[in-house]
């Protein structure tokens, strides 16, 4: 998968290929690496700590998390859903944060941030995760050269609150759609040098 950036400061056109291991941006002064490291830094961000208040997964939403302890769902990985979840990641970006500047400021007025990506490659992967956080066990399951995401969500506590189960079950599928996109398990870190 690849960050495509279009008309940030001096950046005509770059793009950042997200399966790799080490982001190294070579250039000139003034050249836009700086814009491109932030961008790249803060996207990782959104990906790995995204606030389900922000975003909306329908697949999620429709689940009744107070029936049962224990939720299986199958999630088809079509190019809509995808689609739909990069959408709402570059939506969360707000770069006027990021840059310290005014959301109208002359240097976002054509920028244009978009993802290119493989469907066959995406499909082609095989991942798995298991993720225990406040006596919930999360399984994510996508079995290779298929287009299905399995979920399943399990419990032995006897808790009946169920408080920000749904927000948690929101963060861990971001991590793991993360790992799918990307081969990356870790937050980048971000290294600015002079």
């Amino acid at each position: 998968m690849k960050l495509i950036i279009e008309n940030l400061g001096p950046i005509k056109k770059g793009e950042i290929d997200l399966s790799k291991r080490l982001y190294l941006f070579v250039g000139y002064n003034n050249s836009g690496k700086t814009y491109m490291a932030q961008v790249f830094w803060k996207l990782c961000q959104n990906f790995l700590e995204i606030s389900a208040d922000n975003v909306s997964i329908k697949e999620i939403d429709e689940i009744d998390f107070t029936k049962d302890k224990n939720i299986e769902k199958e999630i088809e990985l079509t190019p809509e859903f995808i689609n739909h979840i990069l959408e709402q990641i570059l939506e969360n970006l707000n770069l006027h944060h990021l840059l310290g500047i005014e959301k109208k400021h002359h240097l976002l007025g054509n920028v244009k941030l978009d993802f290119e990506y493989s469907m066959e490659k995406i499909f082609a992967k095989k991942e798995q995760r298991r993720v225990l956080v406040n006596n919930y066990l999360f399984y994510f399951h996508k079995n290779k050269d298929s287009n299905t995401l399995r979920l399943e969500v399990k419990t032995e506590s006897n808790s009946k609150s169920l408080y920000g189960i749904k927000e948690l079950v929101k963060a861990k599928f971001y991590d793991f759609l993360w790992s799918l996109f990307t081969q990356k398990t870790r937050p980048p870190f971000f290294l600015p040098a002079s």
